[in-house]
């Protein structure tokens, strides 16, 4: 239990005394649902201490809207996603989602720390076991996925979601030179993946409206369900 006087640790560290509380796991009762007691609260607590942290790895073509995706799941769920070092150059000065390093610098890596390798084109990608938390997105393509799940299934709970869309829409949004490049390299059935997200223009017609509520609603479902939010 919290007591009135915050910690003088805190204070130093927040420049400000914020009444913030120091402790190892916080109930939130708005986003866990409601509180349900203490004896299912201690169910839960030990439930976690045996947790793997979880991973979604978010799969899709250029222009799929796989990005789009995680960060709707950031600003919605407050999961933030894991962002990977890679070796290739910026498209736009003020492109977010890579921590962008030189070769050299990726040659320091140490490759036992690296998890969900791969390379694209003549560019590598990683992301390291320091980046990891309890909950994340990761966009990564089929061969970094099987590389992360062949190697470190034992170290995190992975999930799968799809995310796909016409090719035409996807020549739009992020050019025929980078859809091109992604032909032949997503291979995988789309049974292989956990849930399957459809990105193309017209499910958005108000003609379907009921049926893409319908979709969110599942969508927001498979979310809660893989990052283990509420009561259950």
């Amino acid at each position: 239990f919290p007591s009135h006087d915050t910690d003088p640790e805190l204070i130093e560290y927040y420049k400000t005394d914020v009444r913030k509380i120091s402790c190892d796991i916080n109930f939130d009762d708005r986003n866990a649902g409601g509180f349900m007691g203490w004896s299912r609260a201690d169910k839960l607590i030990k439930k976690m201490q045996s947790q793997k942290p979880i991973i979604l790895c978010v799969v899709g073509e250029s222009g799929s809207g796989k990005t789009t995706l995680v960060d709707k799941i950031q600003s919605t769920y407050g999961i933030t996603m894991i962002e990977s070092y890679t070796t290739r150059p910026k498209r736009t000065p003020d492109e977010l989602g890579h921590t962008f390093v030189t070769d050299e610098q990726f040659d320091a890596f140490n490759p036992s720390d690296m998890i969900a390798f791969t390379e694209f084109g003549k560019y590598r990608y990683c992301c390291l076991k320091s980046d990891v938390r309890n909950e994340n997105t990761y966009v990564i393509d089929e061969k970094g996925l099987r590389y992360l799940r062949d190697n470190f299934s034992d170290l995190y709970e992975i999930h799968t979601l799809r995310v796909t869309c016409g090719t035409a829409e996807r020549i739009q949004r992020a050019g025929k030179e980078r859809v091109l490049r992604d032909e032949g390299k997503f291979t995988m059935r789309e049974s292989a993946f956990e849930f399957v997200w459809r990105t193309d223009t017209y499910l958005e017609d108000s003609s379907r409206g009921k049926r893409r509520a319908e979709e969110l609603a599942e969508l927001d479902e498979f979310i809660l369900k893989v990052f283990k939010r509420g009561w259950k």
